[in-house]
């Protein structure tokens, strides 16, 4: 129990249990039921290991997210990022709602686009700090349409709308990326067909394996010269292998230091880096700021004495 808001609360974990196949669940109007939210005080919190996107039809709900307090209304689309503490609560004097609710892992559900990892800019929820989670129709139009599209593939299910949903989400991914000011890293597609001389490289290197090996050593596990592979590892991911290393690197320990309460030096050793000092300098270059500030701005209420909950879509649930 803590306080938040000035209620003593509770805070559980609930992982959701994707399928392997196509991570991704679907709440749908009709095939689940949802137990109504208290318009009363808080009682508890909780967050979860995927992304979370709901779209409110008609209602009402007061959405709290971390530190903050927003309102999610007819029309509105919420996005909640992984191991994000958040609860809604119905708003005193609306009776009910009516949303539908995905759930999905996108490094797996996008891995066909992108076997070796998420580029950064798709990363989002792990750059930008203090962004809004709820999008009113009115103001994003276009990402109000590419979720009303996924919600519908996944109600219709028509032959191969797995294949539809996985790049309506990239559409949607990406569409994130542009609100939240990060368009100007967009990367072509056209790049993953010229991936295959250094695909070696990247598989050791999203594999946390070349933490500590020589531009060399990854050179010849592509059977080129150092020379070659430099140039052409340069051309098609638009960095050296050094700075993907590091910035693969980075993420990991963005990923550490929001999902749980490892030390920094620890999170910096995990990640791969050989010493705290390294670490430190290259996260303030890349972030402006030390992992320690960016672990609190994110993570505002630290995620302590948590309630362990599996989540299993036939039981009835208060998001």
């Amino acid at each position: 129990m803590f306080q938040y808001h000035g209620y003593l609360v509770e805070l559980e974990y609930r992982e959701y249990k994707l399928p392997e196949s196509f991570p991704c669940i679907a709440l749908l109007q009709g095939e689940f039921s949802f137990s109504p939210g208290s318009s009363g005080p808080l009682t508890y919190l909780h967050f979860h290991n995927c992304v979370e996107i709901g779209i409110c039809h008609a209602g009402g709900k007061d959405l709290y997210v971390e530190d903050s307090h927003e309102r999610f209304c007819t029309g509105d689309i919420s996005v909640i990022p992984p191991y994000t503490i958040h609860i809604s609560q119905n708003r005193a004097g609306q009776e009910g709602e009516d949303c539908e609710y995905l759930y999905f892992s996108p490094e797996e559900l996008l891995k066909p686009f992108y076997p070796n990892g998420l580029p950064e800019h798709l990363l989002w929820y792990n750059r930008n700090q203090g962004c809004s989670c709820v999008f009113p129709m009115e103001r994003f139009r276009v990402l109000y349409q590419l979720i009303i599209s996924v919600f519908d593939e996944l109600r219709r299910k028509r032959p191969y709308y797995h294949n539809t949903v996985r790049g309506l989400i990239l559409a949607m991914m990406v569409e994130l990326s542009r609100i939240n000011g990060l368009e100007n890293t967009v990367h072509s597609f056209e790049r993953l067909r010229d991936m295959t001389p250094i695909l070696p490289a990247l598989e050791l290197i999203g594999s946390n394996n070349a933490s500590f090996m020589t531009t060399g050593e990854l050179a010849g596990a592509c059977h080129l010269s150092v020379a070659q592979f430099g140039r052409i590892f340069k051309q098609i991911m638009t960095q050296s292998p050094a700075d993907y290393i590091r910035m693969v690197k980075l993420q990991k320990a963005c990923e550490l230091l929001y999902s749980t309460e490892m030390s920094i030096l620890d999170i910096a050793l995990e990640s791969g880096f050989q010493s705290l000092s390294a670490f430190n300098r290259a996260f303030l270059k890349s972030y402006q700021k030390s992992p320690s500030k960016w672990h609190q701005e994110k993570c505002s209420v630290r995620k302590k004495n948590v309630r362990y909950s599996p989540y299993l879509p036939s039981v009835r649930s208060n998001l």
